[in-house]
């Protein structure tokens, strides 16, 4: 049975929290997974988007619990981070609560499903802070404190600000064929395919 990209998202996601690197562990898990292009692409998106708007996500997530995100088991955590990213990257509310509440862990569910039913009431838009103190600017674009400090003392508030929000966009995909196993014309063919 082929998995779901959320599953396997929330397994990266996981593997993560207990130190692994998601550049080495992601590539992996995709090839074992089964999934189609398209799903491929998407688990990727919500790996990479889940862990580049983490500090976002948790100020998302902090009204809406009991305790602190920090309190909660990894595979919790992971996965309602998960959700959040999906209901702030636009995914419909249903999609996003339903399917990340079927990979969490069995136990966590019902908090899961609780959780992120009230995350998708507050929005959108979902509200991050105001204001040019170090902490707004870390928290709306998931930057620690010191780094978004350290930039701003270094490059003035808007060259800072232009670095942190190009640290947020998806890197591009630059392939270099191996030109001893095949050309750059073979390469380009069989790309269009």
């Amino acid at each position: 049975m082929t998995r779901s990209a959320r599953a396997v998202a929330l397994d990266v996601l996981v593997r993560v929290e207990e130190g692994a690197y998601s550049n080495l562990l992601l590539p992996a898990a995709l090839r074992k997974s089964g999934l189609v292009a398209r799903d491929r692409a998407f688990a990727t998106d919500l790996v990479y988007g889940t862990l580049r708007a983490q500090r976002a996500l948790d100020h998302r997530l902090g009204p809406a619990l009991d305790r602190s995100v920090g309190a909660l088991d990894p595979p919790v955590r992971a996965a309602l981070r998960l959700g959040v990213h999906q209901l702030v990257s636009g995914v419909p509310a249903h999609a996003a609560v339903g399917e990340t509440v079927e990979v969490a862990p069995r136990r966590a569910r019902p908090l899961v499903n609780a959780v992120l039913r009230k995350v998708a009431a507050t929005g959108p838009p979902w509200l991050l802070p105001d204001g040019d103190d170090i902490a707004a600017i870390g928290t709306r674009l998931s930057y620690p404190d010191w780094l978004v400090e350290y930039l701003i003392t270094g490059f003035g508030g808007d060259d800072a600000l232009a670095i942190l929000a190009a640290g947020n966009e998806p890197a591009p995909v630059t392939l270099r064929p191996n030109l001893r196993r095949t050309t750059t014309d073979e390469l380009a063919r069989e790309l269009e395919a």
